[in-house]
């Protein structure tokens, strides 16, 4: 008897535990059933609200890993290649598209057609389904002084240092030069940037920098986009938009899905929340300078932070599916022009 009772509160002990291995597994379980990784280029202070709603609206567990200023979706595209034979991230959300043109020609990119995507015009999807646009950025010509200049390649030859544009082989900046180099030709795009940097124009770090030396008065012109422009704006500083009416450019952000994702069936749900207009419309509200790829037409979605950017309401659209290539032959004279 006495042995009896001393088995019990073992036993009880046994199956306490039991219990506790058990529960502890399944709430892990739960919470990597739930869990999707996104690397995200787009600025985290408008970017995260809109993941945290989300997380809250579909049940998943969102973990968003940011990068810098300068880098953006270069420096994720880099860690994307890096994680290839075992990936990390299941979605990217990138701010420009020509890093996830890079990545899918790599076949770093999965193909999903999302059907939150039926309402954004074709030349807005990749054929493929390896990436579909959401939100779009305007290259812009801003000025410390009111400008009439016609030309967002305007290059200044009296003003050496008081003009500058974001390093070219990153960011939007890179978009920009596939931009030109399909509409313009590879030569023509290679011998423009060339004569810029002979006539002083100065180059900095980020898009960011640039809008802050013309909104500070140290700067003349500088070429940015229409995000970073309007944020000096809205610190009430002495900035003028110059509505130029040749050589715009509008640079789509896009997301996608990452070849290999760890939690593939929870990534096509993020992109089904991310890619719908719900969300792109909380973009645009929330981030001035962001303009809506489904209303491209509309009047309307070319006003915003309180400026009028309809003068790019009728800009011609580039072939998006041509800039991957330009840039590869673009790449090295840039590297050779404005690597220190």
């Amino acid at each position: 008897m006495q042995r009896l009772a001393h088995k019990r509160p073992l036993f009880a002990i046994s199956l306490l535990a039991t219990t506790a291995v058990v529960t502890g597994c399944r709430q892990q379980t739960q919470t990597a059933d739930n869990r999707v990784v996104i690397y995200c280029s787009v600025d985290d202070v408008f970017s995260k609200p809109i993941l945290d709603q989300l997380e809250k609206e579909t049940g998943l567990d969102i973990q968003p890993l940011f990068d810098v200023e300068s880098a953006k979706a270069a420096g994720l595209a880099n860690k994307i290649r890096a994680e290839h034979n075992r990936p990390r991230a299941d979605v990217f959300w990138a701010s420009t598209v020509l890093q996830t043109q890079l990545l899918a020609n790599e076949g770093r990119l999965a193909s999903y057609v999302s059907p939150s995507s039926k309402d954004i015009p074709a030349e807005y999807k990749d054929p493929q389904g390896h990436w579909t646009a959401m939100g779009l950025r305007a290259r812009v010509l801003i000025s410390s002084r009111p400008s009439t200049e016609k030309s967002l390649l305007f290059i200044p030859s009296d003003m050496s240092g008081k003009f500058a544009i974001s390093n070219p082989q990153f960011g939007t900046a890179s978009d920009w030069v596939a931009a030109y180099g399909t509409r313009l030709g590879i030569e023509k795009t290679a011998t423009t940037f060339t004569q810029m940097k002979k006539a002083g124009v100065r180059i900095l770090p980020g898009n960011a920098d640039v809008a802050l030396g013309v909104a500070d008065g140290n700067l003349l012109y500088g070429v940015t986009d229409s995000d970073d422009y309007l944020s000096q704006k809205s610190q009430k500083k002495t900035v003028y938009l110059v509505k130029t009416t040749q050589n715009n450019v509008l640079i789509p952000g896009c997301a996608s899905m990452i070849e290999g994702a760890p939690h593939p069936e929870n990534a096509r749900k993020l992109l089904d929340a991310l890619l719908s207009a719900q969300t792109e419309g909380r973009l645009v509200k929330a981030m001035p300078g962001v303009f809506s790829v489904r209303h491209t037409n509309d009047a309307k979605n070319w006003q915003s932070g309180s400026e009028d950017f309809s003068y790019l309401k009728n800009e011609a659209r580039t072939d998006f599916s041509k800039w991957r290539t330009a840039w590869e032959a673009l790449r090295k004279p840039l590297a050779d022009l404005f690597t220190p």
